[in-house]
């Protein structure tokens, strides 16, 4: 009869003994983990999204920064706008773009000592910057006469460094072009002193010649070919012809 009554109980009519609770419990508890588990990875997905989506806007809006200061047609504006760009960029990649275009700008505006300060932030980015090193040792730059030495080592770095230098993003070719003819023709004039200055005149001449084929109108440099010219032994005659053009 108890049994009997148990059965009514619990309400096992057909003799059965009813399964143990745990069991059922711990089933319930995995389907919470289970569910817990997914709910956790759908919002850690959703996070991931919202924080590529952020770092993208943040991109295009730098993006879209650089793209309007290249647009500007006038070299004060432009200056003005990478100024801008260049102060607010923190670790945006296109910051060294950026810093190369601000140099040349200073550069092709004829104010190569105001280059100085943005060459030596490209420096700390990217220490063999040829942009960077033509600009620093630039004759308008402003450095005392007695650092000779440090010019030297820095003009033959950049002509070392030279055959990796890009395209900074946004710049036309031909734009580049001219950027080039300048980097080029201030490194090698620039070495070309420091052999002067150390008396090697035949490597001079060679580094000096090549600044004179690219910049033929640079007095300092066909004022420099002519002494490493003259001052061999013997001297060369055309280094005569080369003083009269200085």
């Amino acid at each position: 009869l108890r049994g009997e009554e148990r059965r009514m109980a619990t309400g096992d009519l057909s003799g059965n003994v009813p399964a143990q609770s745990g069991s059922s419990f711990s089933g319930l508890h995995r389907q919470g983990l289970r569910a817990l588990i997914a709910f956790a990875l759908c919002l850690a997905g959703a996070v991931a999204l919202q924080r590529d989506a952020l770092a993208e806007r943040a991109d295009m809006s730098g993006l879209s920064g650089y793209e309007a200061a290249l647009k500007e047609t006038s070299v004060a504006r432009q200056i003005s706008a990478l100024e801008s760009f260049i102060s607010v960029a923190g670790g945006d990649p296109l910051k060294t773009s950026a810093l190369e275009v601000l140099v040349w700008d200073y550069l092709r505006a004829g104010t190569p000592a105001q280059a100085v300060r943005p060459a030596k932030a490209l420096l700390a980015i990217d220490s063999g910057n040829a942009i960077a090193l033509a600009a620093l040792v630039d004759p308008g730059a402003g450095r005392s006469p007695d650092d000779g030495r440090e010019r030297f080592q820095m003009a033959t770095r950049g002509l070392a460094e030279y055959g990796r230098l890009q395209k900074p993003v946004g710049m036309a070719r031909e734009e580049f072009f001219r950027l080039q003819l300048r980097i080029l023709s201030t490194l090698d004039g620039e070495a070309g002193f420091g052999y002067l200055g150390q008396k090697n005149y035949a490597a001079a001449q060679q580094y000096l010649q090549q600044a004179v084929a690219t910049v033929p109108n640079n007095g300092r440099y066909v004022y420099g070919l002519a002494i490493a010219m003259l001052k061999q032994k013997p001297p060369q005659s055309q280094g005569y012809w080369y003083l009269a053009r200085a």
